[in-house]
Parts: C-alpha cells; sequence; structure tokens
C-alpha cells in the first residue's frame, strides 16, 4: 500500500501527484491511495505525518517507509521494487514482531 498524503493546495502536490497516478496504473496488485491532509487532519496527525507530500509506504500492516517530499517515476517505481521484493519475515524477525503481529 502506497499512501500520498497531499493538500490541494500544495505545489510540490500538485507536480508529484500525476507521478504517483502514472505508477499507481502500472502496478495494480498494489494499492494506491490520496490523504488530503486539509481534510484528514486528525487521520493525518496519527500518522505522524508533518510535512506535505509525504510518502507512506505498508506491506502485511507494517510501515516500511514514511518520506516526505516527491518523487519522480522513476523513484516511485524503484520504492515498489523494493517493496515488494522484501523478505517479510526478516523485516518482522528485525522489529520483534512474529508474522500475527
Amino acid at each position: 500500500v502506497l499512501v500520498d498524503c497531499w493538500a490541494p493546495w500544495c505545489a510540490a502536490c500538485k507536480e508529484y501527484g500525476p507521478a504517483f497516478e502514472k505508477v499507481a496504473t502500472r502496478h495494480p496488485e498494489c494499492v494506491f491511495a490520496k490523504v488530503d491532509a486539509q481534510k484528514e487532519r486528525d487521520l493525518i496527525r496519527s500518522l505522524e505525518v508533518s510535512q506535505i507530500p509525504t510518502l507512506l509506504v505498508y506491506r502485511d500492516g507494517l510501515l516500511l517507509l514514511q518520506q516526505p517530499g516527491g518523487f519522480d517515476e522513476e523513484k516511485l517505481e524503484d520504492i515498489v521494487r523494493q517493496a515488494e521484493s522484501l523478505d517479510m519475515e526478516v523485516v518482522r524477525a528485525a522489529l520483534g514482531r512474529s508474522p500475527r503481529q
């Protein structure tokens, strides 16, 4: 799951949005979502997002990446590849979590 935290007044968000949407169309196996930081202030606060745009990447319910800033298509593709290639058992072990946590 890739989440773009954005706001309609944010110039960087407007530049980044099309790349996010293009990569989303090439990866139907992934969930791409957008959260409007202006409308969803409580959610943004609970996610501890302090800058926009911010990209959140989750896999198997674990936050793998929280990175402020916009990305071009090539970098987003790389992020998707890296997230898909992770051995989640190794990630859980590194975090001290069992597969069901």
